[in-house]
């Protein structure tokens, strides 16, 4: 039987299994900000608990790279990461409780989407000069 699910799954699996770390970053880049764009809908739609699922979802994501940070010898651009995830969930954790979350979800998106841009043209040079 066809379980479009486990396929998708799968592919995902195997993409993230076989992907350089340029782009790992892309990849959590655009999976939050895909989750804040949901967000973003549903709460329009009137649907707040989906909405705030999906802010859950991506400020996980933003965790998840702050935990990964090497503050130790990541320089200042580690300590710079660090604050802009912070200040992302920041905005998240702002929009779930206000009663016009737009500002603040645009405010995390104008943060990410510069930061995802650069990790993509990365990930797209680095597979150009002999990547995977």
């Amino acid at each position: 039987m066809y379980q479009p699910w486990q396929t998708y799954k799968d592919t995902m699996a195997e993409r993230i299994l076989s992907a350089r770390p340029e782009q790992l970053l892309a990849m959590l880049y655009e999976g939050m900000i895909t989750k804040i764009k949901q967000a973003g809908e549903r709460f329009q739609a009137k649907q707040d608990i989906p909405a705030r699922e999906s802010l859950i979802r991506a400020m996980r994501i933003a965790d998840t790279l702050m935990d990964h940070l090497d503050l130790e010898h990541g320089g200042e651009a580690a300590k710079n990461l660090e604050q802009l995830y912070a200040f992302v969930v920041s905005s998240l954790s702002k929009a779930s409780l206000e009663d016009d979350p737009e500002p603040h979800l645009n405010h995390a998106l104008r943060t990410l989407e510069p930061l995802y841009r650069a990790w993509q043209q990365l990930a797209e040079r680095a597979m150009s000069e002999g990547g995977r």
